[in-house]
């Protein structure tokens, strides 16, 4: 099996019990207790109430069992989806990360001037002595010298 489908598999038996779990726990929260209420001018009788306590007995019995079957389901589930770690597929996964060499971060004082502006303003003040002509300068000119 290919890691997708690895993947796809695990995010299925994920989210198929997800929805067991929701589906189950809205059956309790919407079926509420069922009281047995007694018609008008009748008393129960000791048989009645012990029929009522057993028939209770027997739905919390059947309840247990279900939700012990419903665990059992789980951690199946669980085991069987814990196996993809022991296959090959996973086994031969490598790292192939790199790490980023340090390398030195700005200069010591950000605020001094760089050598290159100090020449192009060295240039336009010797431009500014010679009389104020207009002579322009190109980058690669000032650095040929």
């Amino acid at each position: 099996m290919s890691q997708e489908q690895t993947k796809k598999y695990i995010l299925n038996i994920v989210t198929g019990v997800m929805v067991f779990g929701v589906v189950v726990s809205g059956y309790f929260v919407f079926r509420g207790k069922q009281a047995v209420t007694p018609s008008v001018g009748t008393t129960p009788t000791n048989e009645a109430s012990l029929a009522g306590s057993a028939a209770e007995t027997i739905t919390i019995g059947a309840d247990m069992e279900h939700t012990v079957n419903d665990i059992q389901e789980l951690k199946n589930s669980i085991e069987s989806s814990v196996t993809v770690f022991n296959l090959p597929a996973f086994k031969n996964l490598r790292d192939f990360s790199t790490t980023i060499p340090s390398e030195p971060v700005g200069r010591k004082n950000p605020f001094l001037p760089t050598d290159w502006s100090l020449k192009i303003k060295a240039v336009q003040d010797a431009s500014r002595k010679q009389g104020g002509s207009t002579q322009s300068y190109s980058a690669g000119s000032l650095f040929s010298k």
